[in-house]
């Protein structure tokens, strides 16, 4: 115990310089733990001030706005987009409610976007019909450039072209087999003098396809390939002919040779 005394009173005395470096260094890490200390309460209390203003009235769904809609009512396109008044703004998943929209068979796009602080826009672009085929019943049923089936229609609407063939019409929102497809894209490239003088596209098995002309008269296409030629060379005969001439069958299969011959 001795000992101990002694030693400790041989000990030499801290240097009052050192002892009070050691304080301020000691009084400099508390200060940079209480500093992170309160950044991370301060991070805290953002973050969960953040969160809560999600889920408040002030950036919720108050109304939505629906624009481009025609064919397709209002109310169907708000029920497929699936976005209810009062859902948080920022949890909006817009691209779903895009995809959900499009299903729609008149739709063919649809944008969904946020206009804070709280309005949803929908806007639509909907499918041109082109092309028309009768079905049971009485009406017919359209299909746009893509061979979509849009919807049903008592009577055949101005500038869709009546189309028939050796099959049924595909269901509305379905989409039509490949030698429909090609009739419905030989409607399409026809040019304006020729397309108003068609009154119907017909199509067979072969995949060959016919224009039946108003008020009488057929042009023999065959297959849909080589069509700028050979309506370029349809419209120079009905040219020749006149609009007042009888037209039996021309066939432009050949168009560099085409031939009008009797019904």
């Amino acid at each position: 115990m001795t000992a101990v005394v002694e030693e400790e009173a041989n000990r030499p005395a801290m240097d009052p310089r050192l002892r009070q470096r050691r304080i301020e260094v000691r009084r400099q890490e508390g200060r940079r733990r209480l500093r992170k200390l309160l950044i991370a309460v301060g991070v805290l209390a953002v973050l969960g001030l953040l969160w809560g203003l999600t889920y408040s009235s002030f950036v919720d769904v108050d109304r939505v706005v629906v624009t481009g809609d025609g064919h397709t009512s209002n109310a169907e396109i708000r029920s497929a987009a699936a976005i209810g008044l009062g859902q948080p703004m920022a949890y909006l998943d817009t691209s779903a409610a895009e995809h959900r929209i499009e299903v729609l068979p008149w739709v063919a796009s649809a944008s969904v976007h946020r206009d804070l602080p709280g309005t949803v826009s929908i806007d639509v672009v909907e499918r041109v019909p082109i092309v028309a085929t009768p079905i049971d019943g009485g009406g017919w049923r359209l299909f746009d450039a893509e061979g979509h089936a849009l919807g049903d229609v008592p009577a055949l609407p101005a500038g869709v072209v009546a189309m028939s063939g050796p099959v049924k019409p595909v269901p509305v929102g379905a989409v039509v087999g490949d030698q429909q497809l090609a009739a419905i894209d030989a409607t399409a490239l026809l040019p304006v003098p020729l397309k108003a003088r068609v009154g119907a596209v017909a199509w067979a098995d072969d995949g060959t396809i016919d224009l039946q002309l108003a008020p009488a008269g057929t042009i023999r296409l065959g297959p849909p390939t080589d069509l700028p030629a050979k309506y370029l060379a349809a419209v120079a005969v009905l040219d020749e002919l006149g609009p007042d001439a009888t037209v039996g069958v021309l066939d432009v299969r050949a168009p560099e040779a085409p031939v009008l011959s009797p019904a």
